[in-house]
């Protein structure tokens, strides 16, 4: 079954609406259809997943509070899209739309830790911390949406100022 371009559009207002969150800048957000995607939230990191401050370390280990911190805001930014449109468009969700950003949220985890317990721990926080994104800022998700749903397209700079104008919170 095809992915909707509402339901397109609102997933990818959920990632970007996730990145901005998380500090992340938007280089673009796209809604339109490809072979490969229905979509697609362009970013320059922010809170990148290669080295640590606190630990020192040259790569996310999963013994440090930060770098599980870090890890798993970067993962809820992955899982926000799939968390916005069951949320927001419960009719019209599917979990196939979700099943890259859940193939990347595996393979992250599978990077960062050898610890099955701790990658379920840190998938849940994840996920909850997306659930939670996703309702607090319903209005930013929507007005990004409604933009995407007229044109398509949005640069990054203008995403992120319809996200800022209706953000309730300015971080994680």
């Amino acid at each position: 079954m095809p992915v909707s371009l509402r339901c397109s559009c609102y997933h990818e207002a959920g990632h970007a609406v996730a990145w901005v969150v998380i500090g992340d800048r938007l280089c673009r957000v796209d809604c339109r259809r490809s072979l490969r995607s229905a979509g697609q939230t362009q970013r320059r990191g922010g809170q990148g997943l290669s080295s640590c401050s606190q630990c020192g370390g040259t790569e996310m280990r999963d013994a440090c509070p930060t770098c599980t911190r870090i890890v798993t805001n970067h993962l809820m930014g992955h899982l926000a899209g799939g968390a916005a449109t069951s949320y927001l468009l419960r009719e019209e969700h599917t979990v196939a739309q979700s099943k890259d950003d859940h193939d990347k949220v595996k393979r992250l985890l599978r990077e960062f830790s050898d610890n099955e317990q701790i990658r379920q721990s840190v998938r849940s926080q994840a996920e909850q911390k997306a659930q939670d994104l996703v309702r607090r800022e319903e209005k930013a998700i929507s007005a990004l949406a409604a933009v995407l749903m007229l044109r398509g397209v949005v640069d990054g700079p203008e995403a992120e100022q319809i996200i800022k104008e209706h953000l309730e919170t300015s971080a994680i």
